[in-house]
């Protein structure tokens, strides 16, 4: 979904809010989505101290640069690592965010430590 204007990518894609990025609808995993999202009251922030909260209704149009809590992190790494294996069971697409060796190598050792 990159190269295409916010209104182009609103309309053809999906924000994914534990990804932190735009993905095609063959890529989007709402069931998975949806899960991570009822797990807790996710919070997000504008700035890397967390002092200053952002509105989940405004992360959700994935329009701006964000810090989360190290928690989240560790959920990120867990539904990442979930999704591919969905994906890859499902014989879906698996998008390049996902495929990324460096994020999974980074993911790894990060739960590792």
């Amino acid at each position: 979904c990159g190269g295409l204007t916010p209104d182009e990518r609103a309309s053809k894609c999906r924000f994914d809010m534990m990804s932190f990025s735009w993905l095609p609808p063959p890529c989007y995993d709402s069931e998975l989505s949806e899960e991570f999202a009822s797990l807790r009251q996710w919070r997000y922030y504008s700035d890397n101290e967390g002092r200053e909260e952002i509105p989940v209704e405004q992360v959700q149009k994935g329009l701006q640069d964000l810090f989360v809590l190290y928690k989240h992190h560790l959920y990120h790494y867990s539904y990442m690592w979930r999704k591919l294996r969905r994906a890859a069971i499902r014989g879906g697409p698996i998008d390049g965010y996902i495929a990324d060796t460096r994020h999974t190598v980074h993911c790894g050792h990060e739960l590792v430590e």
